[in-house]
Order: structure tokens, then sequence, then C-alpha cells
């Protein structure tokens, strides 16, 4: 499940409440979002846990905990979570107010932020076989200070493959490979567990397999989003195709054209730029011949 692109006051893709709560993601990624407090969750008390998840590119309006706001006993696992390329250097990652936290096999790195964690009364509990590193706050600050080069962390480049296009898989070379929680069960591939939320499959039997092209067009996340000059959006074609790519306003008027023709297949990359253009939501809207649109909400701050 992805949660991408939401804006809410508080929790920007998830909000859970009440003493009873016990919730779990697993395989989810939470890109993208913007929040008061917490862009990704906003957890008051109830216990939730979250297995291979990816968080990443959050943003604030205001407050605290680009990733996570927990406050009055909230309880949380993060368990093979990555949370990598979020973009509040004012904000923690994570600002928790008495919930015990307990973190494990994850990657926390390339974030821009004051400090991976802030807590208060009560925080991080127990940390385990996790790489923090790159972090512009610093890393292993703070209430993670006690967990620096003990039970199996580290600081150390964990070598994505392409962070700078949001991608948080595993390059081949990455220390991160195989040398997670060893308590944790093998990878799919029956290798020790990798750190993170993707696993590098190491059944890889020599020869490359092409990757499907997808049947019609396929619009990835805008990246950075919320921006304030220019962001890029990636479109992929399964074959050539008459295309139109256009910026228009929550009222539907167009704004800008960004592309229009007939497009090799393949990847292209369009660039939004904002010059001229007022803060506010804009949607970029992309479509090819005979088919329906595909609409990606973009958020301008100035």
């Amino acid at each position: 499940m992805r949660f991408i692109n939401n804006i809410a006051d508080n929790g920007g893709a998830v909000y859970i409440e009440g003493p009873t709560s016990n919730v779990s993601f697993t395989d989810c990624q939470f890109i993208g979002n913007i929040a008061s407090n917490g862009s990704s969750l906003y957890l008051y008390m109830g216990s939730v846990s979250f297995e291979q998840c990816l968080f990443s590119r959050g943003g604030l309006n205001s407050g605290q905990g680009t990733v996570a706001y927990a406050y009055y006993g909230t309880s949380i696992d993060f368990v093979s979570c990555t949370i990598a390329g979020n973009l509040e250097p004012d904000s923690p990652l994570m600002f928790l107010f008495n919930s015990p936290t307990r973190i494990s096999n994850s990657i926390i790195a390339e974030n821009s932020c004051s400090a991976p964690v802030e807590s208060m009364i009560m925080g991080v509990t127990e940390l385990n076989y996790t790489t923090i590193y790159g972090n512009s706050g610093g890393n292993w600050v703070g209430p993670l200070e006690e967990f620096d080069g003990v039970n199996g962390n580290v600081e150390e480049d964990p070598a994505f493959l392409n962070s700078d296009d949001g991608d948080f898989h595993l390059a081949e070379n990455s220390p991160c490979i195989d040398t997670g929680n060893p308590n944790l069960p093998n990878d799919p591939d029956d290798t020790v567990a990798d750190k993170g939320a993707f696993y590098y499959d190491q059944s890889f039997n020599g020869v490359e397999e092409q990757p499907l092209l997808p049947a019609d067009l396929t619009l990835s996340p805008a990246w950075p989003n919320p921006f304030n000059a220019r962001t890029t959006v990636e479109l992929t074609l399964a074959r050539s195709h008459y295309v139109e790519v256009e910026l228009v306003d929550v009222l539907g008027r167009q704004v800008k054209t960004l592309l229009t023709g007939v497009q090799p297949a393949g990847v292209h990359r369009v660039e939004v730029n904002a010059s001229g253009l007022a803060a506010g939501v804009y949607l970029l809207r992309a479509q090819i011949e005979g088919q329906r649109s595909q609409v990606q909400k973009l958020v301008l701050l100035k």
C-alpha cells in the first residue's frame, strides 16, 4: 500500500487515536505527505507497528515530526524500515512524548532534519541492527547517543541504488546486505536479513531479466514535492504515443503546457518551473491519445 502526497492538519497519511488501537502496517510506502505535525504519522495512544515500510519526502507546514508525532503512551515498533530523503531541516524525524519506541533492522539515512529523534519523558527504548548515516542534524545524537556502536548499530553509507531519484533499494555493494538482525527470518532469497525496507535479491542467476514495460502511461511521484522553485516528474511510455502534459490549478484552468507531441517509448523527465506561479496546490495532468488522463497533486511553497 502506498500513501503518497496527502495533506492534513495532523498525520498527513495516518492518524490513529485511542488506547485500544492496535494497528500494523507491512510493506507500505509513505511518500511526499504533508501535515502540521507528523507528515506521515500522528499517533495518540494505542500500539502501532511498521514492518518493511519506506518513509520519504515528508514535509511540514509547522510543528514537529517529519515522519512521526507520537504522544501519551503510544507504543511503536519499526522493523526493517527505511527512513530516507525527508525534507525538514528544523524538525526531528520523530517527535516522541512518553511513547516507548523500538527500532530494529532499519536504515535512517540522508534526511534533512534537526535530529533523527527528539523525545520527552520516554522515547526510543530499544534500537538494534540499524544503520544511521548522513542526516543533516547529526546521527547518534540526543536520545540515540547511548545506542551508538552497540547491538549491531553502525554509522556507514547504506549505498542506496539511486537516492537522488528516490530509489532506496540497496546497491550490490551495500554494507546493509546480510548484516541485519540474525533473529529475524531470512530474506526471501534464504540469506540473512538485510537492513531496511528492501532486501537485495541474491538469487540473481547472472542473466539480466528485462523489466516489463507498463501497458500505458506511468507517472512517478514528483520530486521534490512540496517544492519552491522546480520539481521533476518521470513518465514512462510502453510505446510511442502522442502525449500531452499540462499544469492546471485546482479549478482545472490550464497554467502551463509542459510537454506535447509524439514521444518515443521509454522514460521521460518533465520539469515544472515555478517561475511566475503563486504558492498553492496545482495538478499535473498527463494524457496519451485516446486514454484517460493521470493526475498528480503538486504543492508549491514560497
